[in-house]
């Protein structure tokens, strides 16, 4: 069980720990779309412009990540962390909007039980690629997602 403590940074570091688990690279960010073709192994970035919102400001992935062998084009993975009740499932729209204007598919990891399971229950239903943090680890272990 997570502390307290644990917010939406932690909760991306520990995401990012995962990442580099599974031999994923790091980039900088204002590298990432020059070279990630050229490399030929996996690699990732975190907080990089992938194109527009749906209100017209940059849309910023939390990770982006690409694997020659797995995947063709780079893959976002958005990381959604809320422990306590508020406006969090408000934002699973916008969310959903912004994924499908924009070309890659997404995966979400939400956890902190701080959102309503209806709410949940949608987003699942909006992106087949929304996982809990204990299903996101379940199905790397199995070599399904990275």
């Amino acid at each position: 069980m997570m502390s307290n403590n644990f917010n939406g940074i932690n909760f991306e570091y520990f995401i990012e720990k995962i990442i580099q688990k599974y031999n994923y690279d790091y980039i900088p960010k204002n590298q990432f779309f020059k070279v990630y073709q050229t490399i030929n192994k996996p690699c990732f970035t975190k907080q990089i412009v992938i194109g527009e919102s749906i209100y017209h400001t940059k849309r910023i992935a939390d990770f982006l990540l690409y694997h020659p062998k797995k995947h063709k084009e780079p893959i976002v993975i958005e990381v959604k962390w809320q422990q306590s009740k508020g406006s969090v499932d408000e934002k699973f729209p916008f969310l959903i909007e912004n994924i499908k204007k924009n070309k890659y598919k997404t995966i979400i990891i939400i956890d902190g039980n701080g959102y309503k399971t209806s709410a949940l229950n949608w987003l699942k239903e909006k992106n087949k690629h929304t996982y809990s943090l204990n299903d996101f680890i379940k199905m790397n272990n199995q070599n399904k997602l990275l």
